[in-house]
C-alpha cells in the first residue's frame, strides 16, 4: 500500500464511518499484539492547550535523552505530524505499512457487520500505538482526541499522570453544553491511583474533577494562576517563574507567545517535577528548562512574517478567542488589525466573532479545506452590526492573497477561527510569499 493509498483508504473510512466503541478498540489491538500495553504514558486532555501542553512535555523528556514518543491531533499540513518520535514525524512509507496492517483487520470485521467503518481518529490512534510499541521507547505523550472517557486513546489502564488542561464548552454536537458534563468527559482519563496534574478550571469542571479523582483514590496537583510569576514578555520570549508550593522551578523561558503559552509550559513542567518526586522518572531542572525553550508549536500565536506581522492562530472556541483578544490587546493595541476567518460549523461562531472581530480593522472571510466549513457569506452576515470593511474569498489562497495585500506595513494581519484553516493559510502565505520573492 502506498502512503496516498493509505491516506485515501483513512479519508474514505471516515467519510462512511463513525468513532468505534472502546471495546472494538480493544478489540483491535489485541489482534495487534497489545502493544499499548509496554508503554509509559502521559495522558493529556483538555479543552484549550492539550496540544502545547503535550508538546512541552515531550521536548522536556527528549531534552533529558529520552526516547519519547508523541501523539496529537489534528494535524496541520500531513497526516505523518500525529505521530513522532523524538520531533520526527512518522515515515510516509511506515504509516502506509501500519495503515495496511490495520485495514487488513478491519475490513472483514465490517464486512461481517462485527464493527462500523472507524474514523479517521481511531486509525490513526492505532497506528500510533502499533508504531510506538515497535520503537521501544522510554515514554509517549498521548493526547486526547477529543473528550476523553469514550476517547480512542483512553483504553490504557495505567498512564504515569492524567493531565488536564483548562475546559471549556466545546464539541457541543458530542459532548454536550453543560460544562460539567463535558468535565466528566474530560475527567474519564483519570485512573485508579495515577496522579492528577490539572489547570485550575471554572467551578464546575474543578468540582467534577475532584469528584472522579476522589472516586478513585487519584492524588490531585492544581496549578493555580498564582503559581505563575510572569517576568517578562514581548513578541519573541516568555520569562516566568514557577511558584507551585511543593514544586517551584526558576526561570523558565518559552519561545511560544501568549499568557496561557506560561500557564501550559508551566503545567507541563509541574507534571514532570511531580512525577520525579514520586519516583516515576529521573529528569534534571536543566532538560526541564532546555525542553521548554525549545518547543515550538504551529498555529498558535506563530507568527509568520514580521513586515507587515502576520500572525496565525487556531483559535477556535470561545475560550481560545478570549486567548486571542488578550495577547492582541496586550502586546498590539496600539496598531490596526486584519482579520483573516474561516470556521467550522460545529464551534460556537457568534461568540469567537463577537470576541474578536471588534478589534478589527478589516474582516476577511473565507473557506476551510473541511467539510464542516461555513460558508463565508454567512459569516460575512454576522458582522454587519460592525461597520468594518468586509471581503469575502472563498478561495483560502485567493484570501491569504488579499488579506496579505491589504495589509500595511504598519498593520497586523491575523489568520484564525480553525486549525484546519491556519495550516492551509500557512502553507499557502509561504508559497505567495515565495513567488514575490522570485519575481522581484
Amino acid at each position: 500500500m502506498s502512503f496516498a493509498s493509505a491516506i485515501h483508504y483513512v479519508e474514505t473510512s471516515h467519510a462512511f464511518g463513525t468513532r468505534l466503541h472502546l471495546h472494538t478498540i480493544h478489540h483491535l489491538l489485541h489482534l495487534l499484539g497489545n502493544p499499548h500495553k509496554q508503554l509509559h504514558i502521559l495522558h493529556v486532555a483538555g479543552t484549550n492547550g492539550k496540544g502545547s501542553t503535550s508538546s512541552f512535555l515531550a521536548n522536556m523528556l527528549t531534552a533529558e535523552g529520552y526516547r519519547t514518543g508523541l501523539f496529537t491531533s489534528p494535524h496541520m499540513h500531513c497526516y505523518t505530524e500525529r505521530i513522532r518520535i523524538n520531533g520526527v514525524n512518522i515515515p510516509e512509507e511506515e504509516l502506509a505499512r501500519i495503515i495496511l496492517q490495520i485495514e487488513s483487520l478491519i475490513t472483514p470485521m465490517v464486512q461481517n457487520g462485527k464493527c462500523q467503518h472507524p474514523a479517521m481518529f481511531d486509525l490513526m490512534t492505532l497506528a500510533a500505538f502499533v508504531y510506538f510499541g515497535n520503537a521501544g521507547l522510554d515514554y509517549v505523550v498521548l493526547e486526547v482526541g477529543l473528550g476523553g472517557l469514550e476517547d480512542a486513546t483512553n483504553v490504557i489502564e495505567s498512564p504515569l499522570a492524567a493531565v488536564i488542561t483548562p475546559i471549556d464548552i466545546d464539541h457541543v454536537d458530542l459532548l454536550g453544553n453543560s460544562l460539567s458534563g463535558i468535565a466528566a468527559h474530560k475527567a474519564g482519563i483519570i485512573k485508579h491511583g495515577r496522579p492528577v496534574i490539572y489547570h485550575h478550571q471554572l467551578p464546575e469542571a474543578e468540582t467534577t474533577i475532584r469528584s472522579v479523582a476522589a472516586s478513585l483514590s487519584a492524588p490531585l496537583f492544581c496549578l493555580e494562576s498564582s503559581h505563575i510569576l510572569p517576568i517578562n514578555s514581548d513578541l519573541l520570549e516568555q520569562h516566568f517563574h514557577l511558584n507551585h508550593p511543593q514544586y517551584g522551578l526558576q526561570d523558565l523561558h518559552i519561545r511560544m507567545l501568549g499568557d496561557h503559552q506560561m500557564s501550559n509550559a508551566a503545567l507541563a513542567a509541574l507534571t514532570l517535577l511531580v512525577l520525579r518526586d514520586h519516583g516515576n522518572l529521573t529528569i534534571s531542572n536543566e532538560a526541564i528548562l532546555r525542553g521548554l525553550l525549545n518547543t515550538h508549536w504551529s498555529g498558535r500565536l506563530e507568527v509568520l512574517h514580521q513586515s507587515p506581522l502576520v500572525i496565525i492562530d487556531g483559535a477556535h472556541n470561545l475560550q481560545g478567542a478570549e486567548i486571542l483578544q488578550h495577547f492582541l490587546n496586550t502586546h498590539l493595541s496600539d496598531r490596526k488589525i486584519n482579520f483573516l476567518v474561516g470556521m467550522l460549523n460545529n464551534k460556537d461562531i457568534q461568540g469567537v466573532l463577537n470576541t474578536l472581530l471588534p478589534l478589527g480593522h478589516k474582516l476577511f472571510f473565507t473557506r476551510a479545506a473541511n467539510s464542516k466549513a461555513v460558508d463565508p457569506l454567512l459569516l460575512a452576515e454576522n458582522v454587519q452590526f460592525f461597520g468594518k470593511e468586509v471581503y469575502v474569498v472563498d478561495s483560502l489562497p485567493e484570501a491569504v492573497e488579499a488579506a496579505y495585500l491589504e495589509t500595511s506595513m504598519d498593520e497586523v494581519l491575523v489568520i484564525t477561527g480553525s486549525l484546519y484553516l491556519v495550516g492551509d493559510a500557512k502553507a499557502a502565505l509561504l508559497q505567495f510569499l515565495d513567488r514575490q520573492k522570485e519575481a522581484s
